[in-house]
């Protein structure tokens, strides 16, 4: 085993944090926006909220598979489904937390 071996999984492991808390800052402050009464999420519409988790999950995505390409092609797949369905959890509890201000919304 070499040194560039060893090395990989701990990167990956680290940019797999790193998505997963941006995942998390990005779903706190939707959530606390949304519930602090932020206009701009809303845009004209009663569930706009959604909206910008959706555009937190597709930023947390795209660099899930960004970070754990350059972390190195050992366990990309295993790295990778990692990274995304972390951040896919994430958001899916600050979708829960948003479900109150959205009907209150509706």
């Amino acid at each position: 085993m070499t040194t560039t071996d060893s090395a990989a999984p701990r990167g990956g492991r680290l940019a797999t944090g790193l998505v997963w808390a941006l995942a998390l800052a990005g779903a706190a402050v939707v959530v606390g926006v949304s519930y602090a009464g932020g206009e701009w999420i809303a845009a004209g519409r009663d569930l706009g909220m959604y909206g910008a988790l959706g555009v937190v999950l597709a930023i947390t995505v795209l660099l899930a598979l960004l970070v754990q390409l350059v972390a190195g092609p050992a366990g990309y797949l295993l790295r990778a489904t990692a990274s995304v369905g972390g951040s896919v959890a994430i958001i899916a509890v600050g979708a829960i937390a948003l479900a109150p201000a959205a009907l209150a919304a509706a």
